[in-house]
């Protein structure tokens, strides 16, 4: 799968961002062996949430992955009001969601499908704070040598609802 594939379809799926809004994708992006339905799904759900959960009508959205010890680990950050430290877990949950004071545009539905899909392909999913503020959701999922299913022993698409 082009992981510049999957994003694009997952832009193209998640809520238009405002006009005072940037979504920055990163280059040379990794081909990995896995669901691109799951992949997307997980891309959608977070840039949709980074876009709804903004305190301001503009900022910027990166999209992107780095290698650390030889495992891409992608991402998707916000310059938004970030999450607090202690509610970062509660957020996975279904029907959670985290606002400043006011109601909340989400569902509490978005990030708890996410952690399922990341968990169905054996990968780990967290919140890391950037020091210049915002959200950072990182991920990181094994990648199964070509040839082989790679969805081998874990969920596919259709169960993550069930």
């Amino acid at each position: 799968v082009e992981f510049g594939e999957v994003v694009a379809a997952a832009l193209e799926r998640a809520p238009s961002p405002g006009p005072g809004f940037e979504i920055v994708v990163g280059v040379g992006l990794p081909r990995v062996h896995t669901d691109p339905v799951v992949l997307q799904l997980v891309f959608q759900n977070l840039i949709a949430n980074a876009l709804n959960h903004h305190d301001r009508d503009s900022g910027t959205v990166r999209v992107g992955h780095t290698t650390i010890d030889g495992e891409c680990e992608f991402f998707v950050t916000d310059d938004g009001p970030g999450i607090p430290e202690r509610a970062r877990e509660d957020v996975f949950r279904i029907f959670r969601t985290v606002g400043r004071g006011e109601a909340s545009e989400g569902t509490g539905v978005g990030l708890s499908i996410v952690q399922k899909a990341i968990d169905g392909l054996g990968g780990k999913i967290w919140i890391e704070a950037p020091e210049s503020g915002g959200t950072s959701f990182r991920f990181r999922i094994p990648h199964p040598a070509a040839g082989t299913d790679p969805l081998s022993g874990h969920g596919r698409a259709s169960d993550l609802l069930g």
